[in-house]
């Protein structure tokens, strides 16, 4: 296997282990504020020249969502990425977008009623459909 794939399955399978998180956050607050974490091909430095290791978090501007996409390349650019994920709430659901140079997978978390709550229910899960074009891009059929 390729190892850039070999980084890809393993960075995806990360972000799937940290939907249960979303499902407590949820549980709690009844809202997720956007978010993204990058994966760093290297390790990053903090201004101060110390050196961080592992994902990075970038938490977005809730009601600034025209800056969301610019603050998103430039935390892959400022980290190197070699993956993203970014979770939002929207109207209806709950997504988390990953995405590396090798594909995207996102996972769907339908916001339904459940007597007098809103719960998050089970993710669907699609593979190379939703993407941030940021890192990847689907491809036409026509190409």
């Amino acid at each position: 296997m390729d190892p850039e794939r070999f980084i890809h399955d393993e960075l995806a399978r990360r972000a799937e282990e940290g939907l249960p998180a979303l499902y407590r956050v949820w549980k709690k607050r009844k809202k997720i504020n956007p978010f993204v974490i990058v994966w760093p091909s290297d390790a990053v430095h903090t201004d101060d020249g110390t050196p961080i290791e592992g994902p990075c978090v970038l938490e977005l501007p809730v009601d600034e969502k025209e800056l969301w996409e610019s603050l998103m390349l430039e935390a892959i650019r400022f980290t190197d990425a070699y993956g993203i994920v970014f979770i939002s709430q929207r109207e209806h659901d709950v997504q988390a977008i990953f995405e590396t140079r090798h594909g995207a997978k996102c996972w769907t978390m339908p916001i339904a009623r459940s007597g007098d709550v809103d719960i998050l229910k089970d993710p669907v899960e699609s593979v190379d459909k939703e993407c941030l074009g940021l890192l990847w891009k689907k491809r036409s059929l026509a190409n």
